[in-house]
């Protein structure tokens, strides 16, 4: 017997949830919280993976989802440079938005002896390291 409604329950989606976005964000600053997508999605009656489904398919609300998310990394750098967020909380948040405390380092920072010819005079033994270091750079390049 074949299934009748194989492609599942007719979307909710409404251009009133693009209104919703702004809606809802105006509501949250008032009061002093922070908009979140969470809330959002609450506020519209839906559950959060909709609301991402719905902006992925829609794209007014892919846009108004970009501003909201712009809007909400505003407000929490504003927020923790007034001490009003924990940095900690804040550093989480912030990395949703593409922030990271990581800091990247490379290989060409290592100590490398470098033997010094004491027969130079000073100034020509930093010519002479300089010369090698190079030498060096150009081998691993």
């Amino acid at each position: 017997m074949p299934f009748p409604n194989l492609a599942g329950r007719p979307s909710s989606y409404t251009d009133e949830s693009i209104e919703k976005v702004g809606e809802f964000a105006a509501l949250e600053l008032e009061a002093g919280n922070l908009p979140t997508r969470a809330g959002l999605a609450n506020h519209i009656g839906i559950t959060k993976d909709t609301l991402i489904k719905w902006g992925n398919e829609h794209k007014h609300l892919f846009d108004a989802l970009k501003a909201f998310d712009q809007l909400q990394e505003n407000q929490v750098w504003q927020k923790a440079l007034n001490g009003e967020y924990n940095s900690n909380i804040a550093k989480l948040m912030l990395h949703n938005h593409g922030y990271s405390d990581r800091t990247q380092t490379d290989n060409l920072n290592k100590n490398v002896d470098v033997p010094v010819d004491e027969d130079l005079k000073p100034e020509e033994q930093l010519q002479d390291v300089l010369k090698r270091i190079k030498e060096l750079q150009g081998a691993k390049n």
